[in-house]
């Protein structure tokens, strides 16, 4: 029952039936009292309901999995339960959390001794490393990890992570033609992950070639992007897929997206740690915090900033001013008291924010979390 509602997950028309069968499944376990059973149904729980809507209702199945994989000592159970911590608390933003669990699962996985688990503990390291900008330490991590040997996954799961991981990289180090083979055999081999087909259009739109990424976009984005189906690789696909139609000014098509993905805004620098910290909905962090961001990078970059003011009206007066004008006459909120956000939480928002890569493609070099402080201490 567990097996067959984690190969229904990727299913769109019967997700209902993926989380119902995994709810039995544990019902089942619970009723035999058999703690091993209990273990493998909360594991599948996690694996079949793993959607982009849910990472706090996942991270209370992990804490109960934990306690019982500890109690049978199931190795591989246990080193699950540090991998499914590191996402679910990556994708709330909470970032230092998610670095502490992925630290753990590497300890573990060297313990342990386990060839099979050596991916494990590896791919979210180089994940939070590409998240930082450390480009070389993931370079590094990336040639470990894709030596890894033996099947880790039937779905080749480690395959497919580890090349999205590669492309990401040799994007950001302006390397990403080397990737076209592999992106494109990837889509060949990992169907039912259509994010290698949004790569791709990226790939494509970085060497100039337009004419051919607007094909692949076109297939993508037919029937609202029914092809980005809602699974645990909806939220990168369609942020590639978002940054491709970007590239590609389909308006049409962005209207589209930003509908899809405004569920999710919460999860910007330190806009990501405030939607992901403080539950701060993403349209409100940026009416509060890109004045103060905006005075901040004024010394470097004030000449930019003044397109700004004229695209709203107000040459002659800073940009971060008329932000600011235009977000109270909207009547939108323009404080962090006004989102509910405590002083006592200020510092802990902005140790998190260091971890955030946008932090460090800042126009002006935000050094440390004393930096972020700052900024926060303007928008209090």
């Amino acid at each position: 029952m567990t097996r067959l509602a984690c190969a229904l997950r990727s299913s769109p028309e019967r997700r209902d039936e993926s989380e119902r069968l995994s709810r039995e499944a544990i019902t089942i376990a619970r009723r035999l009292d058999d703690p091993e059973s209990l273990s493998y149904a909360l594991g599948g729980r996690f694996w079949a309901t793993w959607w982009p809507e849910n990472p706090e209702e996942r991270t209370v199945i992990v804490s109960e999995l934990a306690d019982v994989a500890k109690k049978i000592g199931d190795q591989e159970r246990i080193a699950d339960t540090y991998a499914m911590l590191f996402m679910s608390l990556s994708e709330r933003g909470l970032m230092a959390d998610a670095r502490r669990e992925a630290a753990n699962l590497s300890r573990y996985t060297k313990e342990i001794r386990q060839p099979a688990l050596h991916w494990y503990g590896t791919v979210n390291l180089s994940e939070l490393a590409l998240i930082e900008g450390a480009f070389d330490r993931a370079d590094e991590l990336l040639t470990i990890e894709m030596g890894s040997a033996g099947l880790v996954t039937s779905a080749r799961d480690d395959v497919s992570a580890s090349r999205m991981q590669r492309f990401l990289l040799r994007r950001e180090q302006g390397r990403v033609a080397e990737e076209e083979a592999t992106v494109r055999a990837s889509i060949d081999e990992f169907p039912w992950y259509p994010v290698h087909r949004a790569a791709l259009v990226l790939l494509l739109m970085d060497q100039g070639r337009a004419p051919e990424a607007r094909i692949i976009f076109d297939g993508l984005a037919r029937d609202d992007f029914s092809a980005i189906y809602v699974d645990n690789e909806w939220l990168l696909g369609m942020g590639v897929a978002a940054e491709a139609c970007s590239l590609l000014g389909d308006t049409a098509a962005a209207g589209v997206l930003y509908r899809r993905l405004e569920p999710f805004a919460g999860r910007h620098a330190i806009g990501h740690i405030l939607g992901g910290t403080c539950n701060v909905p993403h349209g409100y962090t940026s009416c509060v915090m890109l004045p103060p961001v905006l005075r901040y990078n004024a010394t470097v970059n004030a000449d930019r900033q003044a397109w700004v003011s004229e695209a709203l009206g107000r040459p002659g007066i800073s940009a971060a001013d008329a932000v600011a004008e235009l977000v109270a006459d909207l009547g939108l909120p323009g404080t962090l008291r006004a989102v509910g956000v405590n002083s006592e939480q200020l510092d802990r928002i902005a140790e998190e924010s260091m971890h955030d890569r946008w932090v460090h493609t800042n126009p002006r070099k935000i050094a440390g979390p004393a930096d972020v402080r700052v900024l926060l201490d303007a928008a209090w």
